[in-house]
């Protein structure tokens, strides 16, 4: 007993994310079927998971930024399917950190900006016609 509880608490921080990998597997199956709540909190343990101070690089030690970033690009995709913008604009924030050479996140960061804009403002001229 005592060596298995010592092989247990030894596990390293990579095995343990790379044994919780099939929970962005999971979370893409289940928004398919759409059950974005559980699909939602399995994204959120992930990134969890994932410390910020991990080393980011191109060995195979470490992760890159694009398997990062693509918990975040996820479940800002499902908060905008619940017209969330401002979960949805930070962790869109979060993926252009991440990849800050890629112009297609910095591009629909730049459509959520726009498209919450569009709303608020069709939401003020709804209560203030005129």
């Amino acid at each position: 007993m005592r060596h298995f509880l010592r092989s247990w608490v030894r596990i390293p921080a990579m095995d343990i994310i790379c044994s919780h990998c099939f929970s962005l597997d999971e979370a893409k199956e289940l928004h398919m079927m759409g059950i974005v709540d559980e699909s939602l909190s399995k994204l959120t343990k992930l990134i969890k998971l994932q410390p910020a101070h991990w080393p980011v690089g191109e060995s195979d030690s470490h992760w890159s930024a694009q398997q990062l970033s693509e918990p975040y690009q996820m479940r800002a995709e499902m908060y905008l399917t619940m017209c969330d913008f401002q979960s949805a604009i930070l962790n869109y924030r979060k993926v252009c950190s991440l990849l800050p050479d890629e112009d297609d996140h910095f591009e629909r960061l730049a459509f959520i900006y726009f498209f919450y804009g569009q709303v608020l403002f069709d939401q003020v001229r709804k209560y203030y016609p005129g």
